[in-house]
């Protein structure tokens, strides 16, 4: 993340996300609203973050539009982001927008890492996908997926 002298974007991505943990997801908006105006962009983290947030705040359409406005913007979206936007549709009992999303980041080339198949997995069972969930943990053994416990 790119600043002027003085502020730390780190700082502030940890401040975001600890009003997006007590659940001040309004003053982390707030904060990361005014990231710009104290020279910092926004990068892959700090959107992350805000998405996260939401998320976890039940906040999908808010967490869709700042997807959205990565991919405007020209922000590369990694792992995590989609993992987090997954999470966020599955246990809103979205599951097609979470295949959708699943289905975004193989075709935009990103690797799904094994928190991303947990939350696959967990997520398609809690939402009586049970079958599927099985057919994507066959589909992990057959390409050597190194699996976990939790897996």
């Amino acid at each position: 993340m790119v600043c002027v002298v003085g502020v730390n974007g780190r700082k502030l991505n940890m401040m975001i996300d600890g009003f997006c943990l007590v659940g001040r997801i309004d003053d982390a908006r707030e904060l990361f609203i005014s990231m710009t105006k104290k020279g910092c962009r926004h990068d892959v983290f700090s959107y992350s973050i805000m998405i996260n947030g939401y998320c976890k705040n039940h906040k999908l359409e808010e967490a869709m539009s700042l997807y959205r406005e990565m991919i405007s913007v020209g922000v590369m979206l990694d792992a995590m982001t989609y993992t987090t936007m997954l999470s966020g549709f599955f246990q809103a009992g979205m599951i097609k927008h979470a295949k959708e999303m699943f289905s975004d980041m193989r075709l935009n080339n990103v690797t799904p890492d094994e928190y991303t198949y947990n939350i696959l997995i967990d997520g398609l069972c809690n939402n009586g996908c049970v079958i599927e969930a099985m057919e994507v943990l066959h589909a992990l053994k057959k390409g050597k997926f190194d699996l976990t416990i939790k897996t």
